[in-house]
């Protein structure tokens, strides 16, 4: 999540991605399927810490 913020979406490379993640360029794949698949899990994270963070909001004001 934090190597596309730092690089932007689009100039972020998948050799970005493997320096940040410490995965190997089969793991990636493996895991992900391409680039745009860790760019998909990387923007579920955020949506979910930004709701969570929220709801902490949330509660602290009741």
């Amino acid at each position: 999540m934090h190597a596309f913020w730092m690089g932007g979406v689009i100039e972020t490379s998948v050799d970005d991605l493997l320096q940040a993640t410490g995965l190997s360029r089969s793991s990636l794949y493996n895991s992900f399927g391409n680039r745009e698949g860790l760019l998909q899990v990387a923007v579920e994270r955020y949506a979910h810490e930004q709701a969570a963070n929220n709801h902490k909001l949330f509660e602290k004001s009741r």
